[in-house]
C-alpha cells in the first residue's frame, strides 16, 4: 500500500525499452532506452528521474493514474497472528509523497523477464475512511472514522516477474510473481473515533500512536501483499495494451 503505483514510473521507463515498433504512441518526453545499450540499467534509472514530474500528474495515454496524490477507492487488510488479529477496510485512500521517490537501482533480465531493484521514499502520508475490528498487540480495537498515517525513510526492494498469456493466438505479457520487501524509518498511525470516540477509544488511539512502529512490523506482510497486487495491476495496464512481440521486438 505504501508504494502502490509508484511502479507506474518503472512501467513507463520499461516501455521506453520495449515499444520500439509503436514509438509514436509513447509521449515525446519518455526517454528511449534501447536493448543493445550497454548501460541499459543506467538508462532506465535515469528515466525514472526524467519521468518524475509526469507520473506525478498521471499519464492518461498509458492509463497511468496520478501519483500526487495516489487515489485508491478501497484497500482491505486482513492479519491473523498471535499479536495482531484484525480486519480493516480503507475507503477513498489518498497517498501523498509518492512522486518524491528515488530509485536506487534497476536491473532488467530480459532472458528471465524479470526486473529487480530498490527505491527510497523520504516521506509518505496517507488518509482514508476506515472500518476496523479485532485486536492490535493484544488490545481490542473497533471503530470507524478517519485514518491517517505518516512514514519517513521508507525503503522497498522489488522483484517483478512476467509471463506470457495467449489471447486468441496472440501472446501478451502479464505480471506473474511480484515480491516486495518494505522497511520504514519512522511511522505514526492515527484512528479517529475508535469505540465511537469514548474514553476507551481515546486510550486505544493513544496506544496505537505510541506503538505504531511495532504495529507496522506486525502488519508488514499484509501491506506487502496488497502492494504487490497493486503493482501487478499497474504493470498489466501496459501489458494488456501491446502484444508481446511489440513489447519485446526481435529486431
Amino acid at each position: 500500500m505504501l508504494c502502490a503505483s509508484l511502479w507506474a514510473t518503472l512501467v513507463v521507463a520499461l516501455a521506453s525499452v520495449f515499444i520500439t515498433p509503436v514509438l509514436a504512441e509513447l509521449p515525446d518526453y519518455v526517454p528511449i532506452c534501447r536493448l543493445n545499450n550497454r548501460e541499459l540499467n543506467t538508462c532506465l534509472l535515469n528515466a525514472t528521474v526524467t519521468l518524475m514530474p509526469y507520473v506525478a500528474k498521471g499519464i492518461p495515454e498509458l492509463n497511468i493514474p496520478p501519483l500526487e496524490p495516489l487515489f485508491i477507492p478501497m484497500v482491505k487488510l486482513n492479519q491473523a497472528t498471535q499479536s495482531v488479529n484484525f480486519q480493516v477496510a480503507l475507503k477513498n485512500l489518498k497517498v501523498y509523497g509518492l512522486s518524491y521517490y528515488v530509485f536506487r537501482d534497476v536491473n532488467l533480465d530480459m532472458d528471465m523477464l524479470v526486473v529487480r531493484g530498490s527505491l527510497h521514499l523520504p516521506r509518505i502520508s496517507l488518509e482514508a475512511d476506515y472500518n476496523i475490528e479485532g485486536r492490535l498487540l493484544l488490545m481490542p480495537i473497533k471503530g470507524n472514522g478517519l485514518f491517517s498515517a505518516n512514514a519517513s525513510n521508507a525503503m522497498a526492494d522489488f522483484n517483478i516477474k512476467a509471463r506470457h498469456r495467449d489471447v486468441n493466438g496472440t501472446l501478451y505479457l502479464e505480471a506473474a510473481d511480484t515480491m516486495l520487501k518494505f522497511s520504514v524509518g519512522k511511522v505514526k498511525f492515527n484512528l479517529d473515533n475508535l469505540f465511537d470516540g469514548n474514553e476507551l477509544g481515546k486510550t486505544t488511539n493513544a496506544f496505537v500512536r505510541e506503538n505504531s512502529q511495532k504495529i507496522f512490523e506486525e502488519i508488514r506482510p499484509a501491506v506487502e501483499s496488497v502492494a504487490a497486487m497493486l503493482v501487478d495491476d499497474t504493470c498489466n495496464k501496459l501489458f494488456r495494451a501491446f502484444p508481446a512481440h511489440e513489447l519485446f521486438p526481435y529486431n
